[in-house]
């Protein structure tokens, strides 16, 4: 009996320390923000004890064609990912995207259970916003940002028109139906 009990303790030890390296290995957050070529406004979400902040961008339409929460990797911050973004505001759509704890000017650490908690914060708040309120809604995830934006759409269905997850150099649209590699 004793030695079941030691063994399950160095086993819930074990697992908490492989947990903590995994993460600390997985995330690789940048505090350093490139220029960003493209006018947007900064905003802040208060989470627990930290503070998750990101970028609203706007097209130059008066009219959006929807909004696209975009939800970006597990490296860089979201100056790393405008490269995706910036074709769609210059279509015409309005672009927020996040900076997870740690990433960019966001405090705190992140960790798989808050990064997944930021992106439900992050989409409550946005969803509140008056210019987001009465457009559609699109859910874009690159590499990490894929698990958080599915995770979203699974959770939020009735409250978005689609999920774009983007690994690689493939895209999967759930708006317009299509599949494409881009080259």
């Amino acid at each position: 009996m004793k030695a079941k009990a030691i063994i399950t303790f160095l086993f819930v030890i074990f697992t908490q320390l492989f947990q903590a390296q995994i993460d600390d290995k997985f995330y690789q957050p940048s505090k350093t923000l490139k220029p960003i070529e493209l006018k947007y406004e900064n905003f802040s979400i208060p989470v627990e004890k930290d503070t998750i902040t990101g970028i609203f961008l706007k097209p130059a339409s008066a009219k959006p064609k929807a909004t696209i929460l975009f939800f970006h990797g597990a490296g860089g911050n979201v100056a790393t990912y405008v490269f995706m973004i910036k074709p769609l505001v210059e279509a015409g759509f309005q672009v927020a995207m996040v900076d997870f704890r740690g990433y960019g000017k966001s405090t705190g650490i992140p960790t798989h259970i808050n990064v997944a908690a930021d992106g439900q914060k992050f989409f409550d708040t946005m969803l509140n916003r008056k210019e987001i309120k009465n457009t559609k809604i699109l859910i874009y995830g690159a590499s990490l940002g894929s698990q958080i934006s599915a995770h979203l759409a699974k959770n939020n269905k009735d409250k978005i028109s689609g999920l774009i997850i983007a690994w690689r150099n493939v895209f999967v649209c759930r708006y317009c139906g299509c599949f494409c590699a881009s080259v």
